[in-house]
């Protein structure tokens, strides 16, 4: 049984690994455009909101990468206050566009 998990761990880290690669070309290349992924869309101009979200999306995710690669047995979830944080983030940011979105529709 260790050998297949350890060969499940191997093709999973090789799997991951490929799909990396394939989005940094892609990135490299062009075929995924980043020109604009801050701004906001209806005005076009620099949106903070989603820079915070992007910002407290990459900590949690540098976090859980570093935790599994402390523990590569098991994966631990950070502490419950960042997972609250990361919470509220994504809240905050949702309800705001929720809110752009109602006044860019009424004022049409």
């Amino acid at each position: 049984m260790p050998a297949l998990s350890h060969l499940a761990r191997v093709e999973t880290v090789l799997v991951l690994s490929l799909l990396v690669s394939v989005i940094a070309y892609q990135l490299l290349t062009g075929r995924i455009e980043m020109r604009g992924m801050l701004d906001s869309k209806p005005q076009g101009t620099f949106d903070p909101g989603r820079l915070q979200a992007l910002v407290i999306s990459l900590v949690i995710c540098g976090l859980l990468l570093g935790s599994l690669a402390k523990q590569q047995d098991q994966l631990s979830l950070p502490s419950i206050a960042l997972l609250y944080l990361f919470g509220g983030s994504q809240g905050v940011y949702v309800v705001r566009k929720l809110l752009q979105t109602r006044t860019f529709l009424k004022g049409e």
